[in-house]
């Protein structure tokens, strides 16, 4: 698919009719057609309407495609996808996605038989949580299923690493290493050895002994998790963890007409960054409507599922863990108001209670309210909070981007992690919404489907995938389905510095639109997350999908 340039592009004209057109216009809220123009829309409104506008435009007879009452909504965003994780997990064969640690051992052994020795195997996605039996593989399995080749398998969450002892000696990590900052080597209690099992920052000590794939590998990946994420709906998304080499084949794509969907690029922070920005600040100003970089992402913490989030007590099934803390508040502090020194959004990841209890220390002692208004400051998950510390967020100007799809996966087994009392206050969102604080909503993929209809039904359902419980989780926490939409849409277009250009159906915007089979704002909560794609429009174009133009 090739991007006309501005220049190439002819003057064109398309009314999309019959349809059921959600706006998220106030003034507006539903139109039954829209004209397009040359990438812009040019009319919302009814069908008769339609076709005079597209004739007082200069044109005797446009294009026309009969949407057959099919709904349109605002072009979809995805506030927090990892490009390059997605597409190793459509590109590289599937090693993790197993029920259990001997189907794990099995894949890897298989994998190692196929492979050179000495040659690393990678992985990602294992989830003890959804084994029978939640025991990890020990070192001495991970040994015999890989004994000539370094193993690194990336849990689901992105936070913890299975590693055999070939990894480990690569990177010097024996008995005697002390955690680093923000990590921890998990170690036999009583002899002190690592147990293969690494967290948060103790993964980028074997990571940095991973031969880089070739470029051409890596463009393949990327182009991959575009096209995956334009086929889900999306018109945008919001890259989490975006590394130079990545930003620069992302410009090559926009340059070449090779892009599906817009981005909006957050690049990794840290005190090395901070010491020189001028990369950040050059990059920041190359942005185009295509492709912005204009954030720097800051990890707090790491995540509940391998104990890393950090939290105020401990963990009520590691009572001698309290998680980890990435930053200490003193540096996030630096960290941020550098961040907004530079003039660039500061997006802190933070999913522990402690953790985002520091992360609102931290601004508030460095963000004042009108540099908040400006920089858009985001806070990705807050997955746990203290009650007190929910009117925080709108009082200092965040904008919270949360997961929904992660609580159908998490209510499992959360509580085991927490006890009872702090799962109430786990996944806030109406009581964030309550306090004024804005919500945009994304997947976190390939942890979850990028599929926003999965997130929509979560959020305004909290309910698993078989519709439990009957009533929802903490059913007071829902979204109504038109905020949710709004999270997907007019929302996320705000976090990303786009609501001026998309989010929203209006004359004078461009045309950016998804077509789907299903009205969300009406169909059962079941159908809700079957709701299938029919068509993704980026400035008017079909990017994906096949309507019928007359």
């Amino acid at each position: 698919m090739r991007t006309p340039s501005e220049n190439e592009r002819p003057s064109s004209v398309t009314t999309f009719l019959n349809g059921n057109v959600l706006t998220m216009n106030d003034a507006q809220p539903r139109a039954e057609a829209i004209v397009v123009r040359d990438g812009g829309l040019a009319y919302v409104g009814t069908n008769r309407q339609a076709r005079e506008a597209a004739k007082s435009i200069g044109r005797e007879r446009a294009a026309e495609v009969d949407l057959g009452r099919a709904t349109v909504t605002p072009g979809l965003t995805d506030c927090h996808v990892h490009l390059m994780n997605l597409g190793r997990s459509l590109v590289l064969p599937e090693l993790c996605s197993t029920s259990s640690s001997g189907e794990l051992l099995g894949a890897v052994s298989r994998r190692a038989s196929q492979l050179p020795e000495g040659e690393w195997i990678e992985g990602f996605g294992w989830n003890e949580t959804t084994w029978a039996q939640r025991k990890l593989p020990s070192l001495q399995e991970l040994n015999c299923a890989s004994p000539s080749n370094p193993l690194f398998l990336t849990r689901v969450d992105g936070h913890a690493a299975l590693v055999n002892s070939l990894a480990l000696a690569a990177a010097g990590i024996q008995k005697s290493t002390p955690d680093p900052q923000g990590g921890r080597i998990i170690r036999h209690g009583r002899t002190g050895e690592p147990t293969g099992v690494l967290i948060d920052t103790a993964c980028d000590a074997v990571r940095a002994f991973i031969p880089e794939p070739a470029r051409e590998r890596k463009l393949e990946m990327l182009k991959a998790a575009l096209c995956g994420l334009a086929a889900a709906g999306l018109t945008s998304a919001h890259d989490a963890w975006t590394l130079p080499d990545v930003i620069e084949m992302l410009f090559q794509l926009e340059a070449e007409g090779e892009l599906p969907l817009r981005l909006h690029a957050m690049v990794p922070g840290d005190m090395e960054l901070m010491k020189d920005a001028s990369y950040v600040q050059s990059i920041s100003g190359s942005s185009t409507p295509w492709v912005s970089v204009r954030s720097v992402k800051l990890l707090a913490d790491g995540a509940l599922g391998s104990r890393g989030a950090l939290l105020a007590e401990p963990y009520s099934d590691d009572p001698q863990n309290q998680g980890v803390a990435i930053f200490t508040g003193g540096e996030l502090e630096l960290l941020i108001g550098s961040i907004a020194k530079m003039g660039l959004q500061p997006v802190v990841h933070a999913i522990g209670d402690a953790a985002n209890n520091s992360v609102l220390e931290a601004c508030e002692r460095c963000l004042a309210t009108e540099a908040s208004h400006i920089l858009r400051p985001r806070i990705e998950h807050a997955q746990l909070l203290l009650p007190s510390d929910v009117p925080r967020f709108a009082a200092l100007g965040l904008t919270v981007s949360i997961q929904p799809a992660q609580l159908m996966s998490d209510i499992a087994w959360i509580e085991e992690r927490v006890g009872p009392e702090r799962t109430k206050n786990a996944f806030l969102w109406g009581s964030l919404l309550r306090s004024g604080t804005r919500l945009v909503s994304g997947s976190d993929c390939p942890i979850e489907t990028p599929n926003p209809f999965v997130g929509i039904y979560a959020a305004v359902t909290r309910k698993d995938a078989q519709g439990r419980p009957e009533e929802g989780w903490f059913s007071q926490e829902r979204l109504t389905r038109e905020q949710a939409l709004r999270s997907y849409t007019s929302d996320a277009a705000y976090a990303g510095f786009s609501e001026h250009v998309c989010g929203s159906l209006i004359p004078g915007k461009l045309a950016d639109f998804t077509v789907i089979d299903r009205d969300p704002l009406s169909v059962s909560e079941q159908e809700l997350k079957g709701t299938r794609v029919l068509a993704t429009f980026v400035e008017g174009r079909e990017v994906t999908g096949s309507l019928r133009r007359q």
